[in-house]
């Protein structure tokens, strides 16, 4: 009874791993494209990418913070248990054109700054990759968010 109720509560049900695995690919390369499709973004004059562009003009931005802090915060603690290079690169790189959404929350950023530098430090394949997150991190982040990317660099 409780299996029953438990397979109604959920909406969608992925039963096929060919279904899971093109799903999450799909997520690890357009949700940034998607994200600024669905809040309105403006590219901004500078560099012409909706990664400038800031979500919280966005009219629709409280309606969608609480699921877009999900997502982060999973996809965090998702590259937080990786083992595999090849996926790390891939969310290293996710993470990065995620940013400007990952800005307006500092304690997941922190925590992305924190697995970007163990990576840095660790893992060869990925320490460029890495590096570039970090210089990203440091460049977008408000003011005192620099001061920690250059000790855990250093």
């Amino acid at each position: 009874e409780a299996v029953e109720r438990a397979k109604n509560k959920f909406k969608f049900r992925i039963v096929s791993a060919q279904v899971f695995e093109r799903l999450m690919r799909m997520c690890l390369t357009k949700m940034h494209i998607y994200l600024s499709l669905y809040l309105k973004l403006k590219p901004s004059e500078e560099g012409g990418a909706a990664k400038k562009a800031n979500p919280q003009s966005s009219d629709r931005w409280k309606r969608i913070s609480l699921p877009i802090k999900a997502y982060v915060k999973s996809m965090v603690n998702f590259l937080e248990t990786l083992t595999d290079p090849t996926m790390t690169h891939l969310l290293l790189r996710h993470a990065e054109r995620l940013l400007a959404y990952i800005r307006p929350f500092p304690k997941i950023a922190r925590k992305l700054l924190k697995l970007s530098l163990q990576v840095f430090g660790s893992v060869e394949s990925n320490r460029v990759q890495a590096f570039f997150l970090v210089r990203r991190l440091a460049v977008e982040m408000p003011y005192p968010f620099i001061g920690g990317c250059y000790k855990g660099l250093y």
